[in-house]
């Protein structure tokens, strides 16, 4: 009997090396400075640029659309004054900040094996033929997205206001002459 206890307790003993041996180095996931590298190697700066800039340009038709839509025909004082709100709004942007906060994102959920792969990879003459592409793939992508989105919401706003209108004309119908008066009140 205590030669199989003391068999077991050296079995358990090897197997327990045996794992510790074994184990590649724990991954406790990408320091800061790994994350950062990924970001340049990403040219994620560049890319954020090129991302406000878009956004800028969406965010300056859709103000004129919507100004267009009460006002019919603006002056060119009023598109300047729109052109310069929205340039304001964007100008100095906080990247660094963005950046910052993104940092512990990426933290949690690549882990530091992922990235340096992800690293490797747009590295490589691939990899940044497609980060060069990806600027224009952005802005076509948001261009096709943005008019997807417009026709959607144009289809929504004519569908309520149908229904609104319906349920105007319910109301006028079965509302009776005594009641209309008494509503007034």
């Amino acid at each position: 009997m205590r030669t199989r206890f003391v068999l077991a307790t050296w079995f358990l003993v090897l197997l327990s090396v045996s794992f510790a041996f074994g184990q590649t180095t724990v991954d406790f996931g990408p320091t800061r400075d790994d994350v950062l590298k990924f970001m340049d190697v990403m040219q994620v700066r560049h890319t954020m640029s090129v991302m406000i800039e878009q956004m800028k340009l969406q965010v300056k038709r859709d103000m004129r659309r919507g100004m267009e839509a009460k006002t019919p025909h603006l002056t060119p004082k009023q598109e300047a004054t729109i052109d310069h709100t929205i340039d304001t709004m964007f100008t100095n942007f906080p990247t660094d900040e963005l950046i910052d906060v993104m940092v512990p994102v990426y933290q949690r959920h690549i882990s530091k094996e992922d990235l340096n792969a992800l690293i490797a990879f747009y590295s490589s003459p691939t990899g940044q033929r497609i980060l060069s592409e990806m600027p224009a793939m952005m802005t076509e992508g948001m261009q096709a997205a943005s008019d997807v989105a417009t026709r959607r919401i144009a289809g929504i706003r004519t569908q309520v206001d149908s229904e609104v209108e319906q349920m105007r004309k319910k109301n006028e119908t079965n509302s009776t002459p005594a009641s209309r008066h008494e509503n007034a009140r």
